[in-house]
């Protein structure tokens, strides 16, 4: 298949953009431009810009699910962060990817560093061996801007653990609920009126908006 010298000069143009600082689109106009006003997208551009190689499979595992999927995911992304600031829980998402081989967990929730890898880590455990995956990744994102808090990557291959099937989030997984039914540490959550601003940060009143 032969392309037209004018694709080329636009990825050779963004790489220039990108080794050499100088003014330009750091990513040339297409799908990833596209894309990039969905929530997704916004986490895709946070990876891109990070050197750590477990984050920059995540990004590649992630361009290669449809489009369709893409902007449903960054729904739901943008609806457990609402949920997250209206109760101040924890909710959260999990895809697989790559055939089955690699998976995606994402959390949202307003627990301190430590508290929220501790709870990623043994979720995407769980959610690795449930799927018997070869690798699972896993994000915490900002309930309030979205951006990534950290992430992680849990790879190796199957082996069966009864310890694990043992835990009360393996048996909870398992039964396709969701980590928020499980014990969460309390929160003093302030009571939002109707014709209170929305805690989304929108502007409108939470009636007009996040309120049901």
């Amino acid at each position: 298949m032969h392309l037209e010298d004018s694709v080329g000069t636009g990825l050779d143009l963004s790489m220039l953009v990108r080794r050499e600082n100088v003014p330009g689109p750091w990513t040339p106009p297409g799908i990833l431009t596209r894309l990039q006003q969905h929530r997704l997208g916004q986490v895709i551009k946070e990876i891109e810009r990070q050197p750590n190689p477990a984050m920059l499979a995540l990004g590649f595992q992630i361009l290669k699910i449809g489009e369709n999927s893409f902007v449903s995911l960054s729904k739901i992304i943008e609806d457990i962060m609402r949920r997250t600031m209206m109760d101040g829980g924890q909710h959260d998402v999990s895809v697989p990817l790559a055939n089955g081989k690699s998976g995606l967990t994402i959390h949202v929730n307003l627990l301190s560093q430590e508290e929220a890898e501790q709870r990623l880590a043994a979720h995407c455990e769980v959610r690795k061996y449930l799927e018997r995956a070869e690798s699972w990744f896993g994000l915490v994102l900002d309930a309030h801007s979205g951006q990534i808090r950290f992430g992680l990557q849990i790879s190796g291959p199957w082996t069966h653990d009864p310890e694990l099937e043992a835990t009360e989030l393996f048996k909870t997984l398992r039964r396709g609920s969701s980590t928020k039914q499980i014990a969460l540490p309390k929160f003093k959550a302030k009571k939002i009126g109707r014709n209170d601003p929305c805690p989304c940060g929108s502007g409108k009143k939470s009636k007009r908006c996040c309120y049901s």
